[in-house]
């Protein structure tokens, strides 16, 4: 798995967790995090909007350009 996975689920929700909750399976919510992925890369304008969300982990430099 690469690292853009572990960044996202490090301190989230487990694929099972997310499928059951939405009541689908966990290819299906893999799925949908690729898709959503690939977006991201597409468009880096909006991955640099979302990186203002984003709280990082002492020590952790956040990537050029981001707010917080």
């Amino acid at each position: 798995m690469s690292t853009a996975h572990d960044w996202l689920r490090r301190d989230g929700m487990t694929v099972r967790e997310i499928a059951k909750a939405l009541h689908i399976s966990t290819n299906r919510v893999k799925q949908l995090e690729h898709r959503a992925l690939e977006k991201l890369r597409q468009n880096p304008w909006i991955a640099r909007q979302l990186f203002q969300f984003v709280d990082f982990e002492p020590g952790e430099r956040p990537p050029e350009g981001a707010t917080r």
